[in-house]
């Protein structure tokens, strides 16, 4: 019977200490400690609720686990999203919107077409779009208008040569395609 009461005030007191450590290193008010140390049960109770789980959906692993939550529950809610959008403002970012959340899902040959709508006019040099519509290309297995997409994104951006997405994106094109300089890419 004594080792019950023991144990039971020992978890308390385990657990106050978990919240005082964490208290500290979130910069928390140092009433906290205060409150864990002096009613140990109540004041990580209250500290639960207060501080821990609220900065717990802070964090990047819940924000993360939220998405994928969102995904399995709605997988289609990017693009209805986007379409509603577009519909709303038909603009060129709603259009790039609306083709990465198509590609996202699959539906790589409507997101071309909304991809190559975009491509014409004043923002046709837009890194952006050149590498959105590039990985729509490549989707629909258009390698050489992808490889041809690419080039022109680093001509208009020299310094997209050096990202990873454009670089591998162009190296696909280029082995899909068996042109000289796959490997070099």
């Amino acid at each position: 019977m004594s080792n019950l009461g023991i144990g039971g005030i020992g978890l308390h007191v385990i657990v106050a200490i978990f919240f005082a450590v964490h208290a500290v290193r979130t910069h928390q008010n140092m009433y906290w400690l205060l409150l864990l140390f002096l009613f140990p049960g109540l004041g990580s109770i209250v500290y639960f609720f207060a501080v821990y789980l609220p900065s717990l959906r802070d964090s990047r692993g819940a924000r993360a686990a939220s998405r994928a939550i969102k995904q399995i529950v709605d997988p289609n809610r990017a693009v209805r999203e986007a379409r509603e959008a577009f519909d709303r403002a038909p603009t060129v970012d709603h259009r790039m919107r609306l083709g990465a959340a198509l590609l996202e899902v699959g539906n790589a040959a409507e997101a071309l077409e909304h991809y190559q709508a975009a491509a014409n006019g004043p923002f046709a040099s837009d890194s952006a779009l050149l590498e959105g519509l590039a990985r729509a290309q490549v989707a629909t297995g258009r390698h050489a208008d992808a490889q041809a997409t690419l080039e022109k994104l680093f001509a208009a951006h020299p310094q997209a040569r050096d990202q990873a997405e454009p670089a591998l994106l162009y190296a696909r094109a280029l082995s899909a395609l068996d042109a000289p300089g796959t490997r070099d890419a």
